[in-house]
């Protein structure tokens, strides 16, 4: 068996005879990466995502540029190539992007970071088509975007993460038409206290607190973006202790 068919490692295993300790080699099959082929964009794409965006059950994908106010989307064929692009207008520069059913229809929407403030929503109509952008006002600094469902009710909801400012902003969902409520923002420099958090209980119809504080549970010094999600979540939940 040659050694461009079969890569040999060498494995540290000592087989126990009486008195002697012996290395045994062991055949691990390699694992084989080609190079795939390139496709064109009308954009130099630097956010991407990949989801089933036509209903097809292959993953599709969706890219975006800060430097163009569209966003390209590439639906799969199944064999590693895509069909030719299609650009959907979105009429403001963008940022990060990302992918899921924000109206609860069954097909999968595109949230763009829009680089006026906010949050851009196309809403996906389940074959590669989006009806025209929500715009969603917020802080102008956004970097990154996420979404999940962080109240457990009504959908995914948005956090976006925004450099300049030295915060998060929470989207939260209320179902039906796109609609969130206006942004809540949490610091990540420190704890997330008071006032932040009693305005998103308050917007949700629950019991307001007096503190649910965001802690470095990771023990890095730092207060991170989970740790900030788990505060947002122990606030909806009335902070429990």
């Amino acid at each position: 068996m040659s050694g461009s068919s079969v890569a040999r490692v060498l494995a540290g295993i000592l087989v126990l005879v009486p008195g002697v300790a012996q290395p045994q080699t062991r055949e691990i099959d390699p694992i084989t990466l080609i190079v795939g082929p390139s496709f064109s964009l009308a954009a130099a794409p630097e956010f991407v995502a990949a989801r089933d965006i036509d209903n097809d059950g292959l993953d599709d994908g969706v890219a975006a540029s800060t430097r163009e106010d569209f966003v390209d989307i590439l639906l799969s064929k199944g064999d590693g190539s895509f069909r030719p692009g299609i650009t959907y207008p979105v009429g403001r520069l963008l940022g990060d992007v990302t992918t899921l059913d924000y109206d609860g229809d069954g097909n999968l929407d595109i949230a763009s970071l829009d680089q006026e403030g906010g949050v851009a929503i196309g809403r996906g109509l389940g074959d590669g088509r989006f009806d025209p952008p929500v715009f969603l006002e917020g802080d102008r600094f956004g970097q990154g975007i996420q979404g999940g469902d962080l109240d457990h009710r009504d959908g995914p909801d948005i956090v976006t993460g925004n450099g300049r400012s030295k915060n998060i902003s929470v989207f939260i969902n209320r179902g039906g038409n796109l609609g969130f409520l206006q942004p809540v923002e949490y610091g990540v420099g420190g704890d997330v206290i008071g006032d932040d958090v009693r305005g998103v209980n308050i917007a949700l119809g629950d019991p307001a607190v007096e503190m649910c504080a965001a802690f470095d549970t990771n023990g890095d010094r730092s207060v991170t973006v989970d740790e900030i999600v788990q505060a947002v979540n122990a606030a909806l939940s009335g902070c429990p202790a």
